[in-house]
């Protein structure tokens, strides 16, 4: 059986210009919203598809740029380290590149 808002847009079909002289068929409309209803449950479930996709790309852009960030601490403090032991025997300077210049990829 068709929702009522699918009865209501197929009914519409006879409200136009091109087809008010038609008389309107009460079976064509029920089917044709019927028709409008499994339309917009497959729009809904791709819809909700799509939506499930976005959520997990987005878990895994998240779970990356935090592994990135980890990973960009480690670095960061391995350099300075070497920084100091470099200036301790003087060695000349290591130099620490500002984070935002460190790519990150996600998949």
């Amino acid at each position: 059986m068709a929702t009522t808002r699918s009865l209501q847009v197929a009914a519409q079909a006879w409200c136009d210009s091109r087809t008010a002289h038609l008389v309107m068929q009460p079976a064509l409309a029920e089917v044709f919203a019927e028709i409008l209803d499994k339309y917009k449950e497959a729009q809904d479930k791709r819809i909700m598809n799509d939506n499930k996709y976005h959520a997990v790309i987005f878990a895994k852009c998240v779970i990356d740029e935090k592994t990135a960030s980890q990973f960009y601490s480690s670095v960061r403090q391995a350099m300075e380290e070497l920084e100091q032991a470099a200036t301790m025997y003087g060695r000349g300077q290591v130099v620490v590149a500002e984070e935002d210049t460190l790519p990150i990829f996600a998949e």
